[in-house]
């Protein structure tokens, strides 16, 4: 099962359930995000869409960024308003407002808007940082490197390096003022197969995710 972060259910409000490790059942980790308003993005992986007890519909976007996954319901007008986005391969920014209800004092994040992220993603994400372990890097790694860059560039993604070694403790820094790339989820994603290469996004280190088996959404419905 899954973690999840709690939600409000009442006056159609909305919660995310977080797909990864580091979010707790409790959201104690949210609690200093209470009345702060919440910006996020990624690509839609899917969309459920089911009926509730007092057989009003409702759905769950299943959303993935660099970082993880996470499950944004959709209730009541909610559903109305931005259900049109759970189309599958979208790319979609929300934003909204981490709060506490005073109903049953548990945390939940209210949607107050999606929006197609192609245009607010060239102001959210602007750095790429590939951090390489001098270590652990040939010139075979190098020369995959440097193909599999070339099918991004023309992005507006500024393009970093990191050049690190562990065990004397040095980082070198270097920066491609002349090359732009597409900071693309495919492009992190092949960057982190490569054996001793780490990434980062807008300085954030992004962690490598283990393979596992998503269960699927009607699964996990029915034992909720």
């Amino acid at each position: 099962a899954h973690d999840q972060i709690p939600h409000g259910r009442h006056k159609g409000s909305g919660g995310i359930f977080r797909h990864d490790h580091r979010t707790g059942g409790d959201g104690a980790d949210l609690d200093k995000y209470v009345g702060s308003e919440v910006t996020f993005g990624g690509i839609v992986i899917s969309l459920f869409e089911g009926i509730t007890k007092t057989n009003a519909k409702y759905g769950r976007i299943l959303l993935e960024d660099y970082s993880g996954r996470a499950e944004v319901p959709l209730f009541s007008k909610d559903y109305v308003n931005y259900g049109a986005y759970g189309k599958e391969n979208l790319y979609i920014l929300i934003q909204g407002k981490v709060d506490r209800s005073k109903y049953n004092n548990k945390i939940y994040f209210a949607i107050k808007n999606i929006s197609l992220m192609e245009d607010a993603s060239k102001k959210l994400i602007k750095d790429l940082t590939i951090v390489v372990d001098s270590q652990n890097f040939d010139s075979s790694k190098a020369n995959a490197l440097d193909e599999l860059l070339n099918k991004y560039i023309g992005g507006v993604g500024n393009l970093n390096f990191e050049i690190v070694d562990r065990s004397l403790g040095y980082c070198v820094p270097l920066y491609s003022r002349s090359k732009k790339v597409n900071i693309d989820p495919s492009l992190v994603s092949a960057l982190e197969a490569i054996d001793g290469i780490e990434v980062k996004v807008n300085g954030k280190l992004i962690e490598r995710k283990e393979k596992e088996v998503e269960e699927t959404f009607e699964e996990e419905y029915a034992t909720d």
